[in-house]
């Protein structure tokens, strides 16, 4: 009885958190099956490209961050290095994805800091032309998209396997093929990741979608030209002409679509391989601990880390950067007018900081009110809901938020944002 008191004091916060979410969904689906929208993007000449251009660089970059995932895992799980990375991720996430792409911008476009230390050795006096940022292949959308969801994903892979009674089993398995002549190497891709990669379908999903529908990364690292797909819906919710807001709504419904249409895919992917690497893992062949991939892997962590505080220097240095001109190392001058800038536009600052604190509070509250009213049963039940706001396409889901904000007039305010 007093659990069921408890549950109904979640009611009416939950319906706060999923109400506008089931609300908006049939709301935008509606708004995307414009005619005429449909008809206006089958002759875009830009549509085949940007099509391509959100497929591949989205897809690339989750298959990449997930084999980055697991081989880490694989080799650093149970070490000092694995300690070392738990306690990382929490400040890695933390980083702003912008932030991220414009640091890792600084350091790799043709006139960052890399291509100067390069031009000191070799003697350039030109940038060199590195397809590294705002290529026409998504290269550097790729790179930062790699960059910032891999923690994510580490991140996941962690909390999972710190499960009390996971991690029990863990090392019993662990054990167990030592024992046999197994290397944990051949134990993690023989046995535990095909148990528990299924348990990471939610997270995988969320940064597929992520990097099909993702505007500000595009916008900053990204083709210009033409843009990905989900910038150019972007562009057109944003027009002030009613059909060119349709047409945006359509593109986010195909990016919903696309994203179906990927899910799809690598299910019936996975369905064929399993049965190859069922053979693979049962051949029987033993393989010993390769301690070279161990160090490896070690130093990937570390590169990592390097790289994230690099990003947060750089990041720090451009802000005070006056004239810098290539190939030189460090700026001819510095000055402070960016952050002159800053202190003029406080009210700016402090509303986003006032709202990202609500937004942090409000969900730190509702999820302790989940953990204190609900079983551990309901977990699993919630997982849909709970990951539906990073699958859905967020274009596709700001278009039914905006549409029902209309007429509550709540677009344009503080309120409607919180």
């Amino acid at each position: 009885v007093t659990q069921r008191v408890r549950a109904a004091w979640l009611a009416p916060p939950l319906l706060l958190f999923a109400l506008p979410i089931a609300a908006a969904m049939p709301v935008a689906v509606w708004q995307g099956l414009s005619g005429s929208a449909w008809s206006a993007l089958a002759i875009d000449s830009q549509l085949p490209r940007a099509l391509l251009l959100s497929i591949g660089t989205a897809v690339v970059s989750t298959l990449a961050s997930l084999a980055l995932t697991l081989w880490l895992v694989t080799h650093l799980y149970g070490g000092r290095a694995w300690t070392l990375l738990a306690r990382a991720l929490g400040p890695l996430l933390a980083v702003p994805h912008a932030a991220f792409a414009i640091g890792l911008a600084l350091l790799v476009m043709p006139a960052g800091v890399m291509a100067r230390v390069v031009a000191l050795a070799l003697g350039w006096s030109a940038p060199p032309d590195w397809p590294t940022v705002n290529d026409a292949n998504g290269i550097g959308l790729t790179l930062v998209l790699i960059g910032k969801e891999t923690p994510f994903l580490l991140w996941n892979a962690v909390a999972l396997l710190t499960r009390p009674e996971l991690a029990l089993q863990l090392r019993g398995w662990l054990a167990s093929g030592r024992t046999l002549g197994y290397g944990d190497g051949a134990l993690w891709w023989r046995v535990l990741w095909p148990l528990l990669l299924p348990r990471l379908a939610w997270p995988v999903l969320a940064v597929l979608a992520y990097g099909l529908t993702v505007v500000d990364l595009a916008l900053i690292v990204g083709p210009a030209s033409p843009p990905t797909l989900a910038v150019i819906a972007w562009q057109s919710l944003q027009d002030a002409e009613a059909p060119r807001n349709a047409e945006g709504a359509a593109m986010a419904l195909l990016l919903a679509a696309l994203l179906l249409l990927c899910v799809v895919v690598f299910a019936l992917l996975a369905a064929g391989l399993r049965r190859a690497w069922r053979s693979r893992a049962t051949g029987g062949q033993r393989s010993a601990v390769v301690h070279s991939r161990v160090a490896l892997a070690r130093s990937v962590l570390w590169a990592l880390l390097a790289l994230y505080a690099v990003v947060a220097l750089l990041l720090a240095a451009s802000s005070l950067t006056g004239v810098w001109t290539f190939p030189s190392l460090l700026p001819q001058s510095w000055t402070g007018g960016a952050w002159q800038q800053v202190r003029e536009s406080l009210g700016t600052v402090g509303l986003s900081a006032a709202l990202g604190l609500l937004a942090t509070f409000a969900a730190l509250a509702l999820v302790l009110l989940w953990f204190e009213a609900t079983p551990p049963s309901w977990d699993r039940r919630v997982v849909p809901l709970v990951f539906a706001p990073l699958i859905v396409p967020s274009l596709l889901l700001m278009v039914g938020l905006y549409t029902l904000a209309l007429p509550l007039r709540l677009d344009g305010s503080v309120t409607g944002l919180a």
